[in-house]
């Protein structure tokens, strides 16, 4: 309401202004001179009227001014809420359209054919004793210190190869000289490489559960 009233104001100030110059009199933007040279005035009343009409125009061209200075601020106000409005409506639809693709893909999953899933085959288990009671060796235990514990050890097996049984106390002896292979191995981690080391190691261990749970078996049937 107030900007529609300064430019009324303002356009009435300035159609007075323009009949006042086509009229002739001195108005605002003339130069002093230009004015006095059209047509000066006569009496001091004259002057003074002058004068009080050059005031209004002036007080006019700032109204209208401010009228239009009111006018842009308000455009550019409109301008950003409009913006904003829009930068929000994207929002809410990028938020909609990663709703409803979330959806879809879930949709997809629940109609998708499931993979079957196979349980790995055991591991077949390889006796280190032979049938005839020979055991199978490594390369890694042939070397010279584990002589004595071969030695033991082929003994206990080929027994069990032909009776059958091992007794209580030739069980505890599998047990002890399999734990002097390993102590042994163990001392010559250094020379062996690690692939040589882990193969000997699991084969004195599942030599000793081999002939070790013959021995366990015998124990339990004596009790």
């Amino acid at each position: 309401m107030r900007t529609t009233t300064y430019v009324l104001a303002g356009c009435l100030v300035l159609s007075v202004t323009s009949s006042l110059r086509a009229q002739g009199y001195p108005v605002i933007g003339m130069r002093p001179t230009e004015a006095m040279a059209c047509c000066p005035a006569t009496t001091a009343a004259e002057g003074y009227l002058r004068g009080q009409a050059q005031l209004a125009q002036a007080q006019g061209a700032q109204m209208l001014l401010q009228s239009l200075a009111l006018i842009g601020r308000e455009g550019a106000r409109r301008i950003a809420i409009e913006n904003e409005q829009a930068r929000v409506k994207a929002c809410f639809a990028m938020r909609e359209e990663n709703r409803r693709a979330r959806a879809a893909e879930r949709v997809s999953r629940s109609h998708s054919t499931p993979i079957p899933r196979f349980s790995a085959a055991p591991s077949r288990v390889i006796s280190p004793i032979g049938p005839a009671g020979t055991i199978k060796w490594p390369s890694v235990l042939e070397a010279e210190p584990f002589a004595g514990h071969r030695a033991k050890l082929d003994t206990l097996a080929a027994e069990h190869a032909t009776t059958q049984h091992l007794s209580r106390a030739e069980g505890e002896t599998v047990r002890q000289v399999c734990r002097a292979m390993t102590d042994e191995l163990k001392s010559h981690i250094h020379e062996l490489n690690s692939k040589d080391f882990i193969t000997g190691n699991q084969f004195v261990r599942d030599l000793r559960d081999t002939l070790g749970s013959l021995g366990a078996d015998a124990q339990l049937a004596g009790q």
